[in-house]
């Protein structure tokens, strides 16, 4: 009488091919991992910078109006410029004469003012599911 089963041989290969597969798995997830916490610092940097550049945009400016999608201010020049969403990015618009990218892959970005510390207040919230905050202190 004959049984049909597995040879001792034939396990630790199976075994084996499991254990590989697994380790390469596992690799795939821990190499994700460190991709995303790439992603998140270089964000963080961008938006560090575009704080930067908007402060340093904004310097010598004073509000004009201050609304959930848009921040308007005059130049000493007369100059009105801009700040809004535009197509998944903020932009720098002066006088509607075109825009300059600031800050790019935005989602949606909404500004508040308080009138108590004349502060503007804004909330970007990027494609990838993170939210940034950030102030401007009006001159």
């Amino acid at each position: 009488m004959k049984i049909n089963g597995f040879t001792l041989l034939e396990c630790l290969v199976a075994l084996f091919i499991f254990n590989l597969c697994l380790l390469l798995i596992s690799g795939l997830f821990l190499r994700t991992i460190h991709l995303k916490e790439i992603v998140t610092k270089r964000q963080e940097q961008e938006f560090a910078t575009f704080m930067l550049q908007l402060e340093n945009e904004l310097q010598d400016t004073t509000l004009l109006s201050c609304t959930p999608a848009v921040l308007k201010c005059k130049t000493t020049e007369g100059k009105t410029i801009s700040i809004e969403k535009g197509d998944n990015m903020i932009r720098k618009r002066v006088d509607k004469e075109g825009h300059q990218p600031l800050l790019m892959d935005v989602y949606h970005l909404r500004f508040s003012k308080n009138l108590m510390t004349k502060t503007v207040t804004l909330q970007v919230f990027f494609q990838s599911g993170d939210v940034c905050y950030g102030k401007w202190v009006e001159n």
